[in-house]
């Protein structure tokens, strides 16, 4: 996979509610939070599928719903991909555990 053309989308998905966080930059280290949403119900998670850029790209961490979740970002035009959880957990450890900073993790170590 090459380097995305929009932003880096990370996504912590939950079966009641997801939070993401949107960052830009030329790599994982410089990278920065562009946006972010907290808490939003999983039920609309098209509808916000929909609000992101064109060339956005979503990445998640393999969990139980995850697959579901691809699938509906998919069908809703975005362009999703798993992260292995192995690989989300080599940066885990340097943050806080919380749904924020979960949604910001994916997307640091695809850039």
């Amino acid at each position: 996979m090459g380097a995305p053309q929009g932003r880096v989308i990370g996504l912590d998905l939950h079966p009641d509610v997801f939070s993401a966080a949107a960052l830009a930059g030329r790599d994982a280290a410089t990278a920065c939070v562009e946006q972010s949403w907290d808490r939003r119900s999983t039920a609309e998670l098209e509808t916000w599928a929909r609000t992101l850029e064109p060339g956005d790209l979503v990445v998640i961490e393999a969990s139980g719903n995850t697959f579901s979740g691809v699938e509906r970002l998919r069908a809703a035009g975005i362009q999703a991909v798993v992260l292995e959880s192995q690989r989300a957990g080599q940066i885990r450890k340097s943050y806080c555990a919380n749904d924020r900073t979960d949604a910001v993790k994916p997307a640091r170590t695809v850039q």
